[in-house]
């Protein structure tokens, strides 16, 4: 079977990492990163806010990655823990591999809110919170 990935070339992944890294410089509000291993491969965080608030789960769109919350990130930073989360497959940091549209990677888990397995696995990482979502 064939596998499908984000990225076309190694010049086009290289274009994106760089403008994803300069836009990543403009996330005012104070960040970390770091990658949480899943099933479905590394996955890419982008955390901001105090580590002691309400955590919520930022997904972007198909096609996206996580700098498209650079905007709201600053204003939900201030009552929230956001976890702006690049999905695997799709043009960010985290596993280029893309998840399969068919089987079991994007449907809903038992006792989870989240949209798939994929953020299942991810949630399941951090057991003390459950999570609000927004996106996606």
């Amino acid at each position: 079977m064939k596998v499908n990935v984000a990225f076309k070339s190694e010049e086009g992944k290289n274009e994106v990492y760089s403008m994803y890294d300069s836009l990543l410089k403009q996330w005012t509000s104070p960040h970390e990163t770091w990658y949480v291993p899943t099933r479905y491969g590394d996955t890419f965080v982008i955390a901001s806010g105090e580590k002691t608030a309400p955590p919520l789960l930022l997904l972007h769109g198909a096609g996206m990655n996580s700098a498209m919350w650079l905007g709201e990130a600053r204003k939900y930073s201030r009552s929230f823990r956001v976890y702006a989360v690049d999905i695997p497959g799709d043009p960010g940091r985290s596993d280029e591999r893309q998840l399969p549209l068919k089987g079991s990677a994007y449907t809903a888990c038992p006792n989870s809110h989240s949209s798939g397995r994929w953020a299942y696995a991810y949630s399941s990482c951090d057991s003390r919170h459950s999570f609000f979502e927004i996106g996606g």
